[in-house]
């Protein structure tokens, strides 16, 4: 998507509609440096699902620590009540919560994880099930669980990356 002025302005396309919306990558860059974007989203009460790995968390949350699992999950708590949106916090244990603070912490998961693409699949699926229907935060939590077990699977037959986790999801 790129983080220059034409993203900028689809990014505002996309979150002008009433559409669920899932931000990752160069959209959570781009709401970083202009976090009114949401604004309008939340004040109508729509679905906005953000994906952060910790850099882009910190990014987009600079004054909130994620140290600590105990520490990830106030932090993602705080970050989702203050924007508005359900935030999914990429990592070992993924956290998802929602803005009314309701939250998860994803257990599912393998080192196979860490890899290349990995994000992309978590995200497409999480979109996936959010066009289907899903609320925020079951789309979110329901697509952190799955990709975790992905991961396990493709661990157990030794299968890294990507396209070893699409072959594994089920």
């Amino acid at each position: 998507m790129g983080t220059d002025g034409a993203a900028l302005a689809a990014l505002r396309d996309v979150l002008a509609t009433d559409a669920p919306v899932l931000v990752d990558a160069d959209g959570l860059t781009l709401i970083a440096q202009a976090p009114s974007l949401l604004a309008d989203r939340t004040r109508r009460g729509l679905t906005t699902v953000l994906t952060p790995h910790a850099g882009e968390f910190a990014r987009l949350f600079p004054d909130l620590d994620p140290g600590g699992e105990a520490g990830r999950l106030a932090a993602v708590r705080a970050a989702a009540a203050r924007c508005g949106a359900v935030v999914l916090l990429k990592g070992h244990r993924t956290v998802i919560a929602g803005p009314d603070g309701d939250a998860f912490v994803n257990t599912s998961g393998s080192p196979y994880l860490a890899t290349a693409g990995s994000g992309d699949v978590l995200s497409g699926l999480a979109g996936a099930l959010l066009s289907a229907g899903l609320d925020g935060l079951t789309a979110a939590a329901l697509a952190a669980f799955r990709h975790g077990r992905a991961g396990e699977r493709a661990a157990a037959a030794r299968r890294a990356g990507a396209s070893a986790l699409l072959d594994h999801l089920d």
